[in-house]
């Protein structure tokens, strides 16, 4: 990782972990980093960024898009759990069955 942090969007944006779009004026993480070569960025919200972080280990070598969604925290009931505790659900959930 080269560098990452919050920003407040100012267009819509695609959260690389768990592909939902957000809308412009919300918080996510810029993420940039160098990989096969080249300079890239990206943007995680903030409940993959956190899972994320919480599993580091296991995504060391990377993750496809999507991925922090689909194999990741919709089905780690825990983590739902303590995120929907502390936080406001993630307003592209709305309505969306999240753990399968």
């Amino acid at each position: 990782m080269f560098h990452e942090h919050r920003v407040t969007t100012r267009k819509e944006h695609v959260c690389i972990g768990c592909q939902f779009r957000f809308p412009p004026k919300v918080t996510l993480w810029k993420r940039a980093y160098v990989f096969d070569g080249g300079f890239h960025s990206d943007y995680l919200c903030e409940i993959c960024y956190k899972f994320l972080h919480k599993n580091r280990r296991d995504f060391c070598d990377g993750f496809e898009e999507g991925e922090l969604f689909w194999e990741g925290w919709r089905h780690d009931a825990d983590f739902i759990s303590q995120w929907l505790s502390k936080n406001k659900p993630l307003s592209v959930l709305k309505g969306k069955k999240v753990i399968a």
